[in-house]
C-alpha cells in the first residue's frame, strides 16, 4: 500500500473515530438531560423549549409527580401555559391521566376558563363525564359559562350530582354567575334537585341573599309544569 494510500486509510479510521465519540458525547448529553428533577423545574417555571427537548430525548410526558401530579395538571396549576402547550402536542400525552385527587387536565382548564385549551384536551379525546366531580361541575362553581356550554354540546351530565351532592346548577347558583345559571337552565336543568342538605337550586339561592336569581328559577319551575 502506498504511502499516500496509507494516509487517506489513516485519516478516515480518524474521522470516524471523531464521528463515534461525538455521537458518543450526544448521546450522553442526551441521557444526562432526561432527569426527572429538570422535567418538573421546566414544567413549574414554563420552561417550553427544554421542556421539548427533553420530551424529544425520550422523557415520559405522563410521568407522575411524587405528590401524584401529572405533568398537564401540574402545568395549569402553575399557569404554565407554554409547558401545557408542549405537553398536550406530545403524541404519547394522556389527557384523561388523573391526578391523586382524581382530577384531570380538562378540569383544571374548566376552573379557570380557558376555552381554547378544553376544546384542545376535547378534541384529543379527553373525557367529559366521570365519576364524582366532573368538568362541568369545575367550570359551574367559578361561573365559567362559555365552558358549562361547551361541555353541555360534549354530553356533559347536566343533573348529575358531585360528591357533595351538589348539583352543577346549585354550584352556579352559589358562584352567582347569571349567565352560567341560565346555560344550565336552558339546556334542561332541574332546579327542584336537592344535594345533601337538602336544598335546592332556588333554595340555595335565598341561603345566598340572591333574591331575583330564586325568583327567575322559580318562574322556571311554574313554566315548566304548564308545558304539554
Amino acid at each position: 500500500m502506498s504511502t499516500i494510500r496509507l494516509l487517506n486509510f489513516a485519516q478516515k479510521i480518524f474521522a470516524a473515530f471523531l464521528i463515534f465519540n461525538a455521537s458518543g458525547l450526544l448521546f450522553t448529553q442526551t441521557a444526562q438531560a432526561a432527569d426527572p428533577k429538570d422535567f418538573w423545574f421546566y414544567i413549574i417555571n414554563d420552561r417550553d423549549s427544554q421542556l421539548k427537548e427533553l420530551l424529544r430525548s425520550g422523557m415520559d410526558p405522563n410521568r407522575k409527580s411524587p405528590n401524584q401530579q401529572t405533568p398537564l395538571t401540574m402545568a395549569a396549576r402553575e399557569n404554565s401555559w407554554r409547558a401545557f402547550d408542549v405537553l398536550l402536542a406530545s403524541p404519547k400525552i394522556d389527557v384523561n391521566l388523573p391526578n391523586a385527587y382524581n382530577e384531570t387536565p380538562l378540569m383544571y382548564t374548566a376552573l379557570l376558563g380557558d376555552l381554547p385549551r378544553s376544546q384542545a384536551l376535547l378534541a384529543k379525546g379527553a373525557k367529559v363525564n366521570q365519576p364524582g366531580w366532573s368538568a362541568l361541575h369545575y367550570a359551574a362553581v367559578k361561573g365559567q359559562s362559555k365552558i358549562v356550554s361547551l361541555l353541555l354540546s360534549k354530553g356533559a351530565l347536566l343533573n348529575e350530582p358531585s360528591p357533595d351532592g351538589d348539583t352543577p346548577l346549585i354550584l352556579a347558583v352559589r358562584a352567582g354567575d347569571v349567565d352560567t345559571v341560565q346555560a344550565l337552565v336552558r339546556a334542561g336543568a332541574d332546579p327542584m334537585l336537592s344535594n345533601f342538605k337538602a336544598q335546592n337550586a332556588i333554595e340555595t339561592a335565598r341561603a345566598e341573599g340572591r333574591r331575583s336569581l330564586a325568583e327567575a328559577l322559580e318562574k322556571v319551575v311554574a313554566s315548566r309544569k304548564t308545558q304539554p
